[in-house]
């Protein structure tokens, strides 16, 4: 973050306290009560994983997640604040260009009337691919 004192721009170093809501911070705090201890730890036994995990209302994977976030932070609170989920439904997981060529195949190819197989779409997907993705051959002449 950047901010101006005076005519001087001074870098801040920001760790996301500044976008976060009230709630996100209550529950980093929540979950630091628990996940600070268990860092000090050099190997956190399953037992201990386990009961923080219930306590947290997590599953001990996440536990263990929570524990590796807030050690690599040097143990900020804020590294334990929730994240947002960077897919699931309605969302897209590929880049923009490649998705653009699986909707205009599957409208093009498979939402006709004339209803095609699975493989037409993914053919048509696999030659439009080719065409966009493919860098043109370079000739060199010596």
């Amino acid at each position: 973050m950047t901010i101006s004192t005076g005519n001087t721009p001074t870098t801040v170093p920001e760790h996301g306290l500044l976008s976060l809501s009230a709630a996100a911070w209550e529950e980093a705090k929540r979950r630091a009560l628990v996940i600070a201890p268990l860092a000090d730890l050099a190997v956190v036994p399953t037992a201990t994983a386990l009961a923080a995990a219930e306590q947290l209302g997590l599953s001990p994977r996440s536990v263990y997640t929570l524990l590796q976030r807030y050690r690599t932070s040097g143990g900020l609170v804020s590294a334990l604040a929730p994240r947002p989920h960077p897919g699931g439904r309605g969302g897209t997981r590929l880049p923009q260009p490649v998705e653009r060529v699986i909707t205009q195949a599957i409208e093009g190819v498979y939402r006709t009337r004339q209803k095609r197989r699975v493989e037409a779409v993914v053919g048509s997907v696999s030659k439009v691919e080719m065409a966009i993705f493919t860098p043109p051959v370079q000739r060199h002449s010596d």
